[in-house]
């Protein structure tokens, strides 16, 4: 446990928990890291002003397995753990990397709830069945603490065991959920706006999203997999004449 110090942590090959509540720098070369609790804060002591907070990269822990963070960090990157199997992530992720977990196999569970970000990928976890996207978008910032225009990334792809997406954060520029070969329903009714770069680009393709009747002439379809939730969000995107994307079901 390490609270209230102000300067950069360095996690050695035995540790094994961190809990940490003013983290400014963290570097990670733990060998046997099981959890992680931290709170990202910006570094009063910099001879430069520190706008952005700590970039957080937890990458080939094969033995942990719950990871929390919270506070202000510039971006989150959780990637190749095999046997993490819960992530929160909360308070603001403020650099355009924004929050990337990618290729846990074993990870069953993800609350961004209070999470406040501009981009969000989840991709190629093997055992997530069930995910809710609700954080809150907000323009990333550059080290210097200038803003970009607000844009709004979510990208869903190839999560193989995927089953049931639901999607309420908006003003989204960039959505992708492609490839997430057994996902059968989703919820978009929370979407109804695009992101104020207004640069949309829209992807639901390769999934399990099936019509159960389709009268394509009529562009009318019976269907149970959620498609519908959709259609505030994608007549946003259409309403732009530089969208770009694809939509179909399964």
């Amino acid at each position: 446990t390490v609270n209230g110090y102000n300067g950069s942590i360095v996690l050695g090959e035995d540790v094994e928990n961190i809990i940490a509540d003013n983290v400014v720098s963290l570097t990670v070369s733990a060998t046997d890291l099981i959890t992680v609790d931290i709170t990202g804060a910006l570094d009063s002591d910099e001879d430069e002003e520190d706008n952005l907070g700590p970039a957080i990269d937890l990458d080939s822990h094969g033995d942990l397995t719950s990871v929390d963070i919270d506070g202000k960090t510039a971006s989150i990157r959780i990637d190749n753990n095999g046997n993490l199997e819960s992530i929160t992530i909360a308070g603001s992720v403020q650099a355009a990397a924004g929050i990337f977990i990618d290729n846990n196999s074993d990870l069953t569970s993800i609350d961004v709830s209070e999470a406040t970000t501009d981009k969000l990928v989840v991709s190629n976890n093997g055992d997530l069945e069930t995910l809710t996207v609700d954080f809150t978008t907000a323009a990333a910032i550059d080290a210097d603490g200038d803003a970009d225009d607000q844009e709004g990334t979510i990208d869903i792809d190839t999560n193989e065991s995927l089953t049931s997406l639901t999607i309420s954060t908006d003003n989204v520029d960039n959505l992708s959920i492609t490839d997430n070969v057994d996902l059968q329903t989703i919820d978009l009714s929370g979407m109804s706006a695009i992101g104020a770069a207004a640069t949309p680009a829209l992807y639901i393709t390769g999934n399990k999203l099936e019509a159960e009747e389709a009268d394509e002439e009529n562009d009318d379809f019976t269907e149970s997999a959620g498609m519908s939730t959709a259609k505030d969000y994608i007549d946003a995107v259409a309403a732009n004449e530089d969208a770009v994307g694809e939509v179909h079901f399964d």
